[in-house]
């Protein structure tokens, strides 16, 4: 029987792919529409694949020994555009990113979408700094800005009782 489940699971993830990528076509397809790009005849034809060409580009070391959020932030640079999920994540294994993860696609996700570097625009993962202009991220619930910029700025040599004790003035007030 789990057999059986990995061959649903491995064909559910193949569909999964090539939704994504049907999907990342018709978000270009409206874009040049948009943007009032002429379709010429055949063109639809004559569309690249950029998975294969990209993957060729990046060295497969090139994110060997990086965190998962600068093997990413250089991977965004180096392709200079929005990418699926998916397509991320294989280009990220491909060149060289070690991971010892079961699921490493949701690793990826979880990791991306709490960090400020990265923005998914039409359901790509992006750099914000492409997009300065697009609205900041509200800061997590149950804090304001200044107590989560006070936690990480503690300093490592202050002492246990004088943090403490701050934080108990803190509840008081």
């Amino acid at each position: 029987m789990p057999t059986e489940n990995q061959h649903y699971d491995a064909v559910i993830a193949d569909l999964e792919v090539k939704r994504d990528q049907i999907t990342s076509m018709i978000e270009t397809l409206k874009h040049m529409r948009d943007a009032g790009i002429s379709f010429a005849a055949g063109a639809a034809n004559s569309v690249p694949r950029t998975t294969a060409s990209q993957a060729a580009e990046i060295p497969h070391d090139a994110f060997f020994s990086m965190t998962l959020i600068d093997a990413t932030h250089k991977y965004l640079s180096i392709v200079k555009q929005t990418k699926p999920h998916i397509e991320l994540c294989d280009a990220l294994l491909a060149g060289g990113f070690k991971t010892t993860s079961v699921n490493f696609r949701e690793v990826v996700r979880a990791t991306l979408s709490r960090h400020p570097l990265f923005v998914k625009v039409n359901g790509q993962w992006g750099l914000a700094e492409w997009y300065q202009k697009r609205a900041k991220r509200r800061p997590r619930r149950g804090t304001t800005p200044m107590e989560s910029v006070e936690e990480i700025g503690r300093h490592e040599d202050q002492d246990e009782d004088e943090y403490a004790e701050q934080s108990e003035q803190k509840a008081e007030a």
